[in-house]
């Protein structure tokens, strides 16, 4: 809960500063900022309808709390968690990488682990998690791939559950 609240405070401090505040048409995405470069060229060019925007914060938001504890897999789970550095882990570090996916995933927990600081719990939970998504691939190719829709919803309650489970 500690964390959710820093994450939260940290981006009260950047909208009340106005930083990543975006107009709603250029699609922004934390981290990433702007995605429709040209809808803000056409601000640009008609100033009338500067008083009409509505602006968002999404650049600056760190998490999605709810999507984050609540998705069935690990992967999803990771993927909205601290969604502004790992779009830069995304795409100087993962991206940048000329090796096998696995690699990519083990240099770029690597690199998070060295972020994280210097306690050997970081590296060892960091340094694991492309072993964990690994085996959620396979055992979702196994089991939830060919599933009924009610086979697939008791699949996510129980790997919810089992993600979840400290």
């Amino acid at each position: 809960m500690r964390i959710y609240v820093a994450f939260v405070f940290g981006e009260c401090i950047c909208i009340n500063l106005g930083l990543g505040a975006y107009p709603e048409k250029s699609a922004t995405q934390p981290g990433a900022g702007p995605t429709n470069l040209n809808s803000l060229k056409e601000i640009e060019n008609d100033p009338k309808s500067l008083k009409m925007l509505t602006y968002n914060f999404e650049t600056v938001r760190c998490m999605n709390e709810m999507a984050s504890e609540f998705k069935p897999t690990i992967r999803e789970g990771i993927r909205y968690w601290n969604m502004t550095v790992q779009y830069w882990l995304a795409i100087y570090i993962y991206r940048k990488t000329a090796a096998s996916k696995p690699i990519k995933m083990l240099v770029t927990m690597f690199v998070s682990a060295i972020w994280h600081g210097v306690y050997p719990g970081y590296y060892l939970s960091l340094l694991g998690t492309p072993l964990l998504l690994i085996s959620e691939i396979e055992v979702e190719k196994a089991f939830r791939k060919h599933a009924t829709e009610l086979q697939q919803e008791i699949y996510d309650f129980v790997w919810i559950t089992g993600k979840n489970r400290d």
